[in-house]
C-alpha cells in the first residue's frame, strides 16, 4: 500500500505525467527527454514542473542507490510544492 501522505498529496496537489523514452517509432519522447535532460543523465528521473515547463524540483536517482525512502520522496514532492506556490 503506497504512503498515505505520497499518496494523497499526488492526489490533491500535482497531475501527473509519464514520458517514456523508449519508443524507437515516435521521436516526440527523446525531444521531451532532451529538453528535461536529468543531470548525468540517470533514469528515472522525477521533477515538479511550473505551468511553463519550468523545472521547479528535481529528482534523478543514481543506479548505485537501488531504493529511495519514502521521507525522501515526500521531502523532493514538498519541496516543489512549496516552489510553485510561492510562484502565485
Amino acid at each position: 500500500m503506497p504512503e498515505p501522505a505520497i499518496f494523497e498529496s499526488l492526489r490533491d496537489d500535482f497531475v501527473l505525467i509519464a514520458q517514456y523514452t523508449d519508443d524507437q517509432d515516435d521521436d516526440k519522447p527523446a525531444q521531451v527527454f532532451q529538453r528535461y535532460k536529468p543531470k548525468g543523465g540517470s533514469i528515472p528521473v522525477y521533477m515538479v514542473l511550473d505551468t511553463d515547463g519550468r523545472v521547479l524540483a528535481e529528482l534523478g536517482w543514481p543506479a548505485d542507490k537501488p531504493n529511495m525512502t519514502k521521507e525522501e520522496y515526500l521531502a523532493f514532492m514538498k519541496e516543489g510544492l512549496a516552489k510553485f506556490r510561492a510562484l502565485k
